[in-house]
């Protein structure tokens, strides 16, 4: 049975993060995270939990970064180099929040009107709202998209990620965005033992 979250606002001051030494290991440049912590409430993550004597709270509200856009078109104005962005890497941008503010979507906008690349790591079907701004950005830039999997098996799925879509919905979001010529990718991640 999903878990209710909560929801705040907030507002950030910078939205382009440097990802450093790992920009190699994640091929992006920059990354940022629309929401802080996730209504997903994966059992294997700690994003947007406390822990109180071992035991996870899930009662953290996610924050939705409501002026993200505006201070993102800011920021690639004065970019010197243009590098990808990798959307979705601490915390899922396609999370429940994402329908309610469409953060992540604003944001692709800004993206693609600046011609900066793109990368977005996801578990949700929802990436396929908008699937006619990320085709027309990979026209003239990088653009990947990638969804995380840990099981096909459809129980276990819900009890290790149980707001998350099903691993079916996932694996067929793949298809159709492949099928719109958008560059695909399976997160493994994270490996469950067993």
């Amino acid at each position: 049975m999903p878990m209710s979250v909560e929801y705040e606002e907030i507002l950030c001051k910078s939205v382009l993060g440097d990802l450093g030494v790992l920009s190699t290991r994640f091929w992006t440049e920059h990354c940022f995270d629309p929401y802080s912590n996730c209504g997903f409430n994966c059992v294997y993550c700690n994003a947007g939990t406390k822990r109180y004597n071992g035991f996870r709270d899930f009662s953290v509200p996610v924050y939705a970064k409501v002026n993200a856009p505006q201070v993102l078109a800011k920021e690639l104005t004065y970019l010197k180099q243009k590098g990808v962005v990798s959307i979705g890497l601490a915390m899922d941008g396609y999370q429940p929040a994402e329908e309610k503010y469409s953060l992540t979507k604003q944001i692709l906008e800004v993206l693609k009107e600046y011609d900066c690349p793109f990368a977005i790591g996801t578990k949700s079907d929802l990436v396929l709202r908008d699937i006619d701004i990320i085709s027309e950005a990979s026209q003239k830039s990088r653009c990947f998209v990638s969804l995380s999997i840990t099981t096909l098996n459809e129980n276990l799925a819900k009890l290790l990620e149980p707001n998350a879509p099903s691993p079916k919905r996932r694996l067929e979001t793949l298809s159709k965005l492949s099928n719109e010529a958008i560059t695909t990718g399976v997160w493994l991640s994270p490996i469950i033992p067993y």
